[in-house]
């Protein structure tokens, strides 16, 4: 950011005036025009007041991190930053309040409850709109090359033009590309395709320094493959200083020093290497990341790493592939479902408490979570289901881009009561008008937002990856071998449809067991008449399993059943599948677009159908088609690279837009 002081000072500058506006109109509301005689007893109150406020807001505002520059004065970063200092400023100025009083509790006081707690809301309207205004300011100096840096970038032509895209898209850094450094290599600028920047070809540094002369340029970004930017650092260590200053991101520069630092130490010892490189780091200045990748919260699951829950699942493998892609995400976690602490697999776990309940599980930590996340500076905020979708639009109203991932129509469950059910279903309302961005996990689903809320939303289903077959080792544990069970994967709620596989199992002629892997979902009602239902069979029910064991049901099962009445798009299936399991399922339209034909379905609800079905392929083993070909359709299809793939694309035009 060019002239950073003197845009600090105006950023102060203004927050004082705002303070001292806010401040006298508050007092004017309170006590109308009386403070402002000089012999009012208020008048000593009333500086006494503006002193502490105006230290307390700077200080608040300072380790908030709101004079920190080069910053972007947008909503994200303007509403966290004011978010914090104004919970500060109201602590920090109610205790000095309290002291003053305890010291002379005569002194009549201008902090009334009404200009403390006036204050607080209205100074964080007042500083906001002032600090957005900055913002506004710095896009049309930068539009009109005003008030920013002259810079060129070295590297590659395809490299340099990115990040060329990547500084003019984070104009509040205040940099103007005039033009591309690129190795003499490279293409000519004949063959080279047309770029939007004037390309150059010069490395040496003189030939270097004479193109900043020529053109004043006032910084070079370095944006080298790690071998060649370490080359040139060696090459600017060992040269006298230039009078335009080199940039470098820190990702950037901590890639090169390995070989910097190996380059260094071959002619000198490890700890004059160090120093060298100490003393490089002096002449090049390392700032954030231009094309850093945007910062993702994910909200509205239990949390990770999965222990149940589809939901969870479906969270866990996503944000661990982002991660690994380059980007910061961080996972909101309830307390007592997630043990890990700190960071998972590279993402940050948010723990958060909640009411345990069945009916408000859900939403508190959702409430908890989209107040904390509004502390924060995240640029997309990713929602799982309905109910936690309700509140979509808080964080929206604070900039932050918005996307929903709709599993299924909870509202349909059969655990949710009336109101349950109504809250739900204007959850699913506002999934489809509120978020920026709605995904669908089914084809299904996305057919009935298409009908019903006449809203375009996206497919991008559930992933699954490729499974390894595993031997039965620890099911001997549950007395079973290969082959000898039916296996049904969930947790215990009337929608899945386990009484009616359990009545369909007792009317089998059969010595294979049924094994029911999965616990409660706060429906201990149903769990006992699940066990009174099984009473007297061989019926083996596991409670939640994970990991390898899970791995081993799947790989040993003679048949996967689900009987779900309801579904979105059923991670067990596409587990069960991706193991080989030969499967029976429901006619629902998620099991229907899983299959698409390939494999036996029965009625849905159906004792019957499902005992008839059962009994065929008991009977007959002959009736099952290959599981081979079946396995390599669900793989190919439900990868989730392409997953991952599909939501990164959608993260990056949401990201990309919201830059400008």
């Amino acid at each position: 950011m060019k002239y950073r002081w003197a845009w600090l000072l105006f950023v102060i500058g203004g927050d004082a005036w705002v303070v001292i506006v806010v401040h006298l109109l508050l007092l004017w509301l309170r006590y109308g025009g009386t403070y402002l005689h000089p012999a009012s007893i208020l008048m000593s109150s009333y500086r006494l007041g503006l002193i502490l406020t105006l230290l307390v807001t700077g200080a608040m505002l300072t380790i908030s991190g709101a004079y920190r520059l080069p910053q972007p004065f947008d909503r994200i970063s303007v509403s966290a930053r004011l978010l914090r200092a104004m919970v500060g400023y109201i602590l920090v100025i109610s205790l000095l309040i309290y002291l003053l009083k305890l010291r002379d509790s005569s002194t009549s006081s201008s902090y009334s409850r009404f200009v403390v707690g006036g204050g607080w809301l209205l100074m964080f309207f007042a500083l906001a709109a002032w600090r957005l205004s900055i913002g506004r300011l710095q896009r049309a100096l930068f539009r009109r090359g005003w008030a920013t840096r002259r810079v060129v970038i070295m590297g590659s032509a395809a490299q340099a033009q990115l990040l060329a895209e990547g500084l003019q898209r984070r104009c509040w850094l205040g940099d103007w590309v005039v033009g591309l450094l690129v190795p003499g290599s490279e293409p000519s600028v004949k063959t080279r395709p047309k770029a939007a920047f004037p390309i150059f070809q010069c490395m040496t540094l003189e030939e270097v320094d004479d193109l900043a002369t020529r053109l004043k340029i006032e910084r070079i970004w370095l944006a080298l493959p790690p071998d060649q930017a370490a080359e040139h650092l060696l090459r600017l260590l060992n040269a006298p200083p230039l009078p335009v200053t080199w940039a470098m991101d820190h990702a950037g520069f901590e890639r090169c020093l390995p070989i910097l630092i190996d380059k260094l130490s071959a002619d000198n010892s490890i700890e004059r290497a160090e120093t060298l490189v100490t003393q490089l780091q002096k002449r090049v200045l390392l700032m954030q990341d231009p094309l850093a990748l945007p910062r993702v919260a994910f909200v509205g699951l239990r949390g990770i790493p999965a222990s149940y829950g589809g939901v969870e699942r479906y969270v866990e493998e996503l944000s661990v592939r982002l991660v690994g892609r380059g980007y910061q995400v961080a996972v909101y976690c309830r307390s007592h479902y997630s043990r890990q602490r700190g960071q998972y697999k590279g993402v940050t776990l948010r723990h958060l408490p909640c009411l345990n309940t069945k009916h408000f599980e859900a939403i508190t930590h959702t409430a908890l979570a989209t107040l904390h996340l509004l502390f924060m500076e995240d640029d997309i905020v990713h929602y799982q289901a309905l109910g936690p979708s309700l509140l979509v639009w808080l964080p929206r109203l604070c900039g932050h881009k918005t996307v929903v991932t709709v599993q299924g129509a909870d509202w349909q469950r059969a655990k949710w009561g009336t109101v349950a059910k109504t809250v739900l279903k204007t959850g699913e309302w506002a999934t489809a008008y509120l978020p920026h961005q709605t995904i669908t996990v089914s084809r299904a689903l996305q057919q009935y937002y298409r009908q019903r809320y006449k809203q375009h939303v996206m497919y991008i289903p559930n992933g699954v990856n490729s499974a390894v077959h595993q031997p039965a080792n620890h099911i001997r544990t549950l007395g079973l071998e290969a082959g000898n069970y039916i296996l049904t994967v969930g947790r215990l709620t009337p929608e899945k449809g386990y009484h009616t596989l359990i009545e369909a199992y007792r009317r089998l002629n059969t010595d294979k067991m049924l094994v029911i892997a999965g616990g409660s979902s706060h429906t201990a009602a149903y769990v006992d008449q699940l066990y009174r239902l099984a009473k007297g069979t061989s019926i083996i029910f596991t409670g939640y399993v994970y990991k390898r064991m899970l791995a081993e049901l799947y790989s040993n099962t003679y048949l996967f059943v689900s009987a779900s009445e309801v579904e979105g798009l059923p991670l067990t299936l596409l587990e069960a599948l991706s193991f080989g399991a030969r499967v029976l399922v429901s006619d629902i339209p998620a099991h229907q677009e899983v299959l698409n034909g390939r494999e036996y379905t029965f009625c849905a609800g159906s004792q019957t159908s499902l005992t008839t079905t059962l009994q065929l392929l008991l009977s007959s083993p002959q009736a099952m088609q290959s599981a081979a070909a079946v396995q390599q359709y669900v793989v190919d299809r439900y990868s989730w690279k392409r997953v991952t793939d599909d939501i990164e694309r959608l993260y990056q035009t949401l990201f990309t837009s919201h830059q400008v």
